[in-house]
């Protein structure tokens, strides 16, 4: 096992259980552990420690995770990779349910949304609010793709007659392909599909519904939402680029240096420090937009979110067939859920799970296959 390789899985889990463990602080305080709350109960004891057992719990759990990758990434480095994320995923999971479960219990107990003033909000917009799509990132990202097929062409006749297809956690080569223009420029093909499709995303981003604040104006609502939809373009955009970048980079490694274990780990490396630090980027332009929408509105106005905790199952999944919004804002983590009773929140999220599930059936099988 390299010991870059290794670098590469232990930081991995430990940015993803840092995020994790960072949750509950980037949503409001009137959803702790995604269950919606009165502004007026928001410092019982009882949330501070379910949050403490929360973070407690995947604190935990990441360490057990951390020490089994250590224990098994030696041995079979690709099941340790997967189960020790796995394992991390489940752990905080569990931390979750049985965290939230006082919360819940105290909120139903003490009927703490009696004699509260909530207040519903509605989009009452004449026209949807659009924002600037990100062409920059996306020409750019054609641009280098155009520019590695150019070498690709230029040094086709020159290539070896087996390409080199897959390599190993260890950064080695081992699996290759006769020379053909698929084994040549086929993950650049793959690589164009996913940034368009990226692209056409953002379209889609312009248009889908965004709950207003119930404490807000028509006015303010738009400018929230125009900040909102310019920090998911900005996200989409910068993964363009990232993926494009760190997958050319292997690619020209496997045209000319296909052996070079360093040069491989480097652009994986590069590739989940990019795609990590725009996440990273995300998470704070949206807790500075938070901020700012909290300004704008003059703070806390005397009423509360409607208390509908029977659309949110387990605070994440968010059914209601008759609310018009296809996203709205997550109740734990940052940025935005699809409404599963919408049928088009349905569709995307159809496709999004066959797409996760096809990346890890594709990563496993050509992981396995020789």
């Amino acid at each position: 096992m390299d010991t870059a390789v290794f670098v590469t899985m232990l930081v991995t889990l430990i940015v993803v259980a840092a995020i994790v463990f960072t949750l509950p602080s980037l949503m409001p305080r009137t959803v702790p552990l995604g269950v919606n709350v009165p502004a007026a109960r928001i410092e019982e004891p009882v949330i501070r420690a379910s949050l403490r057992r929360f973070r407690l719990l995947v604190g935990a759990s990441g360490l057990v995770a951390v020490i089994l990758l250590v224990v098994l990434v030696f041995i079979a480095p690709l099941a340790a990779a997967l189960v020790s994320m796995l394992l991390f995923i489940a752990g905080s999971t569990v931390a979750y349910i049985v965290a939230r479960q006082g919360i819940v219990r105290a909120k139903h107990e003490g009927d703490w949304y009696s004699g509260a003033t909530v207040r519903l909000a509605g989009d009452v917009t004449a026209e949807p609010v659009r924002t600037p799509i990100p062409v920059g990132w996306f020409a750019v990202s054609m641009l280098l793709l155009g520019l590695v097929t150019v070498i690709g062409a230029a040094v086709y006749p020159t290539l070896p007659a087996s390409i080199p297809v897959h390599w190993s956690a260890s950064g080695v080569a081992d699996r290759y392909e006769p020379k053909s223009v698929w084994a040549v420029f086929g993950q650049l093909i793959i690589i164009a599909i996913v940034v368009i499709g990226l692209f056409a995303l953002s379209f889609v981003g312009r248009v889908v519904s965004i709950r207003a604040l119930p404490s807000a104006s028509a006015e303010q609502n738009a400018a929230r939402e125009r900040g909102i939809r310019s920090v998911m373009s900005s996200l989409l955009g910068w993964m363009m680029f990232a993926i494009t970048l760190g997958l050319c980079w292997l690619t020209l490694v496997s045209w000319f240096l296909p052996s070079d274990r360093v040069l491989i780990t480097v652009g994986v490396v590069v590739l989940l420090v990019m795609l990590f630090g725009g996440i990273v980027v995300f998470i704070v332009r949206w807790r500075r937009a938070a901020r700012r929408g909290a300004a704008i509105t003059g703070g806390d106005t005397g009423a509360d979110a409607p208390d509908d905790d029977r659309f949110w199952k387990a605070g994440i999944f968010y059914v209601n067939r008759d609310d018009p919004a296809i996203m709205v804002p997550r109740r734990f983590g940052a940025g935005w859920t699809m409404n599963l009773g919408h049928p088009v929140g349905i569709a995307i999220g159809v496709v999004l799970l066959m797409v996760v599930v096809g990346a890890l059936v594709l990563a496993f099988t050509a992981g396995t296959s020789r």
